[in-house]
């Protein structure tokens, strides 16, 4: 990880395992032990933490609906979710945490913030398709003969 970091790795992906050496309660993806102080404090690292899979058995199974609070208070900045009733139940989740005091408001700004700088930076200038010509583009001859092959 050092060696990424120090050839300016601008994101890292959470892993849910547990490291029974750094904190033996959480795994990696909601353990402030090891995304804040590791991480952000020893190894200085400063750039986007994105969780794996938030609605994989290692945290459905053990921490359930408090999982995405658990994660961005540890650290994460953008979590993962594969389907989108999972994702709006977690947001769910986030606002009555934040409102409860579960969740600090500050935080969840700081992870927007990274998240949206990691966005400026990294992703090409982003422009709406024109609508009217996704026909030139979609079911043309050409794919259809890469269907056909597939």
């Amino acid at each position: 990880f050092l060696r990424a970091f120090k050839s300016r790795c601008n994101w890292v992906m959470t892993a849910h395992i547990l490291c029974k050496e750094i904190d033996p309660d959480h795994p990696a993806t909601l353990s402030k032990k090891v995304l804040r102080d590791l991480l952000r404090g020893e190894m200085r690292y400063t750039g986007l933490i994105v969780s794996d899979d938030m609605i994989m058995k290692a945290v459905t199974d053990n921490y359930g609906e408090e999982a995405p609070v658990l994660a961005i208070n540890a650290g994460c900045d953008l979590l993962i979710y594969r389907n989108e009733t999972a994702a709006r139940t977690a947001y769910e989740t986030c606002v009555k945490a934040i409102e409860s005091g579960k969740l600090s408001a500050e935080r969840v700004l700081e992870a927007a913030a990274l998240s949206r700088r990691f966005k400026q930076e990294q992703l090409a200038d982003f422009s709406e398709p024109d609508v009217t010509k996704v026909g030139q583009i979609v079911g043309i001859p050409e794919h259809q003969e890469i269907i056909a092959k597939v």
